[in-house]
């Protein structure tokens, strides 16, 4: 069963396909046609392809410049509520204005999705899914410790939320189909936690296609959709087509979550998995660790202000996007496209987005002659939960002057210690793909700068555990798992600036 989102129709209509915002301008309208219009157009480009894109926007760009024709095409577009009274924007930049300069210009933008506290009350209703790896390798305090958490989780569940158990070995099995919470619901869902024993091998694709399968039955955007992965091995030839299934579930509206317990499985494979819904990979060092950490995530759910953020920026020509990062909630490095998954936004803590964008030359000439400043506009899209029509929009508008000079004004010291921390991170990234492929100089070379940089942040604890590591690199020309997922959560963990934690914790 497939459920069709309003969202789809959000991001494939004529004002994406021109590369504007809904609220474009008559000559932005005007510009983006003449930059489309000439990469599609036959002349410049014969394939039937482009034939059929420049067919397209010409057809886009002439229903929106006629005011009516626009106005009837709007109407038939998903409504969006506007979402001003429920959440603020805030930014900051690296530059006060942009110079005109002969090479690519970086431009760190720092965005802030704030709740506004007093409108942010209502609960919100789950559609949950636990898929549960019950491989040979989980028997003993692994499985007791995922007993005991998934009966918390099963306990905090009230009235009306939704539950599906699903077991995976070597095959699937459905313990509790999807079910509405309500009388003596809870014990038999219960009894289905209390019969899980250790068996077989571990073979994910089948856990997360009968997962998917039940998160479905439920699926509304006035609930929160999730569907929650705990595993401790790799899975075995499928990673592609779990990939695959997570883009259907990103396209559906379903997060997917997952917590990796000890050392042996693919951190790779997992943080990629959730990335591409907006979800979160956590990973459970000690089994001990894993009823704690889930009783936090069950308290964030009852949390929810709006799910399933995305964001959609509209750069003009020569303006690309080179890195993002989300430092606050559940920090990472996202993947930079359009329309970008964020996941979800809190009531109690706000959402802070880091991004670097490379501004080509021509791009500041362009727009010193048609404006006199630089505008980068974005809209970002969610479903509140706890509203009658859920889904919402909130626009923003990046605009900066364009000068002959360098400015000589210093960025904020947020955003410095923001872009610094990202930089330590994809250092991390880096110097484990260079041990990964047997590039044992460039990976050596990397974790001592990386140690380096570490000692002069003060993260002295982390440094030790990468000069570990260098050491053991050094004697066996191999990484060991757990340092691995260590350094690389470490350095996760590390992205919000401690100023901005601060902020957030009222300090």
């Amino acid at each position: 069963m497939e459920v069709k989102r309003p969202l789809d129709a959000v991001w494939d209509n004529y004002y994406t396909l021109l590369g504007v915002p809904r609220d474009a301008t008559a000559e932005e309208l005007q510009r983006a046609y003449r930059l489309a219009a000439r990469r599609f157009h036959p002349d410049r480009n014969p394939s039937p392809e482009a034939t059929e894109q420049f067919l397209r926007i010409q057809e886009a760009f002439e229903t929106l410049r006629d005011p009516k024709r626009r106005a009837r095409y709007d109407r038939k577009l998903p409504a969006l509520a506007e979402a001003e009274d429920l959440v603020t924007l805030r930014y900051q930049v690296s530059l006060p204005h942009l110079p005109l300069l002969q090479e690519p210009l970086v431009l760190y933008l720092m965005l802030t999705l704030q709740p506004v506290a007093e409108r942010t009350e209502e609960s919100v209703l789950l559609n949950l899914v636990l898929v549960l790896d019950r491989s040979t390798s989980m028997k003993g305090s692994r499985m007791a410790a995922l007993k005991q958490a998934t009966t918390e989780i099963v306990e905090q569940l009230g009235e009306g939320d939704v539950i599906s158990l699903v077991a995976f070995d070597d095959w699937a099995e459905v313990l509790v189909p999807a079910t509405p919470m309500q009388g003596r619901d809870q014990e038999r869902v219960l009894a289905a936690v209390r019969r899980l024993n250790p068996r077989g091998g571990t073979e994910i694709r089948r856990g997360l296609e009968t997962a998917y399968e039940q998160a479905l039955r439920y699926y509304s955007p006035e609930r929160v959709n999730r569907v929650l992965l705990i595993t401790d091995g790799h899975t075995y030839g499928d990673e592609a087509a779990c990939l695959e299934l997570a883009r259907k579930a990103a396209a559906q509206g379903v997060a997917i979550d997952a917590l990796g317990i000890g050392s042996d499985w693919n951190d790779n494979f997992l943080v990629e998995l959730t990335r591409i819904t907006g979800g979160i990979c956590q990973h459970i060092a000690q089994s001990s660790d894993l009823v704690a950490v889930l009783r936090e995530q069950m308290r964030d759910l009852g949390h929810i202000l709006a799910d399933g953020v995305e964001v959609f920026f509209y750069p003009p020509e020569g303006v690309h996007l080179q890195q993002v990062f989300r430092l606050t909630p559940a920090a990472e490095a996202l993947e930079p496209r359009f329309p970008l998954p964020l996941g979800a936004l809190y009531t109690n803590q706000p959402m802070t987005l880091l991004f670097e964008w490379q501004i080509e030359p021509l791009a500041l000439e362009q727009a010193q002659r048609a404006a006199r400043h630089f505008t980068l506009p974005a809209e970002f899209v969610f479903a509140i939960p706890s509203r009658a029509q859920p889904w919402h929009r909130l626009a923003f508008r990046l605009r900066l002057p364009i000068k002959e000079e360098v400015p000589d004004l210093q960025p904020p010291p947020v955003l410095v210690e923001a872009v610094n921390r990202a930089t330590l991170y994809r250092l991390q990234e880096k110097a484990r793909q260079d041990a990964e492929a047997g590039r044992w100089l460039e990976a050596t070379r990397r974790f001592e700068d990386l140690a380096t940089r570490l000692l002069m942040s003060g993260e002295v604890e982390m440094a030790r555990t990468v000069q570990r590591e260098l050491a053991r690199l050094r004697r066996t020309s191999r990484l060991s798992p757990d340092a691995a997922k260590t350094m690389r959560f470490g350095t996760r963990a590390l992205l919000p600036p401690p100023q901005l934690l601060n902020e957030e914790r009222g300090g």
